[in-house]
């Protein structure tokens, strides 16, 4: 068995140096000049930043709580887009509330980045604010509520962006 394992491991170490060995060349007279091309691949990285538990007060219909941020190094054929879903607000015991999520007085729906927005110092960034009537505050029973919003952002293709 050693033996075997033995012959696997130098056959292993043969062929990786052959692989790996540079490349050689021969002048017979005078000089050779002979090149290699060296590669490197760059991907799309890009951060998203949201809102870390913010709090809402009873009673108020709406509250600001906080932005979400891109920032990054983009592709410029791509964009990122972020979208967020949201739980209504429950209490163990208690009847569920719903609220809106809303960025510039309307509903968010999504927010897109492109390269040259990514890039810059601050990114992009949306504020955001919940947004809860005062007759939906009128039926809500004391307790401590949580409801729970889910960002989720995408790498994508620009339309007719040479993809």
């Amino acid at each position: 068995m050693k033996r075997k394992i033995g012959k696997a491991v130098l056959l292993a170490v043969v062929l990786t140096g052959m692989v790996m060995s540079p490349t050689t060349t021969q002048a017979a007279n005078g000089e050779k000049t002979e090149t290699t091309t060296v590669k490197t691949t760059v991907e799309s990285v890009y951060n998203l930043m949201i809102p870390v538990n913010p709090e809402v007060e009873f009673g108020s219909e709406q509250t600001d709580i906080g932005s979400i941020t891109v920032k990054g190094n983009i592709d410029t054929a791509k964009k990122v887009v972020v979208s967020a879903s949201k739980t209504d607000f429950t209490c163990t015991g208690r009847s569920p509330f719903s609220f809106q999520l809303q960025s510039d007085g309307a509903d968010f729906t999504k927010m897109e980045v492109t390269d040259t927005e990514a890039s810059t110092d601050n990114g992009k960034n949306k504020q955001l604010s919940v947004v809860i009537p005062q007759t939906t505050w009128n039926t809500v029973k004391p307790g401590t509520y949580t409801a729970v919003i889910t960002f989720r952002a995408s790498l994508e293709n620009i339309p007719d962006a040479g993809n």
